[in-house]
């Protein structure tokens, strides 16, 4: 024979069974007020934030030139991370060819992120 439940078993059931339509009202209206905040609040934070090569993204050489590095830049949130670029170069200006200034910054927003600068390296012209 089933165990009958006493009234406040069952009173405790309903009140768990139904959600009110006010409580489903104000979760829905909180979670689109934190997602436009979020969103609102991650673009005034991040709106002046950069990644990006400075000077000539294609620097031209003649063999035996010397190739002056000018560097990348990078912001996030508003800090300066300039400091934190990896910069690999494999540059030969002995030998006529194009060469690769990889830039890449360790940093959540920029992570799988490169800037590359390309480095022409001509013969030069006679005349």
């Amino acid at each position: 024979m089933a165990k009958r439940k006493s009234s406040s078993q069952r009173m405790v059931e309903n009140a768990v069974k139904k959600t009110h339509e006010l409580t489903i009202f104000f979760c829905v209206l909180f979670l689109i007020i934190g997602a436009v905040g979020g969103w609102f609040g991650y673009t005034i934070i991040s709106k002046n934030d950069t990644f990006e090569v400075v000077g000539e993204k294609e620097i031209t050489l003649t063999i035996g030139q010397t190739y002056t590095e000018q560097g990348c830049k990078a912001v996030a949130f508003g800090k300066d991370l300039s400091e934190q670029i990896k910069i690999e170069s494999d540059i030969d200006t002995t030998k006529e060819g194009t060469y690769f200034v990889v830039y890449t910054v360790d940093n959540f927003k920029y992570k799988n992120i490169q800037k590359v600068r390309v480095i022409n390296v001509v013969a030069p012209t006679e005349g």
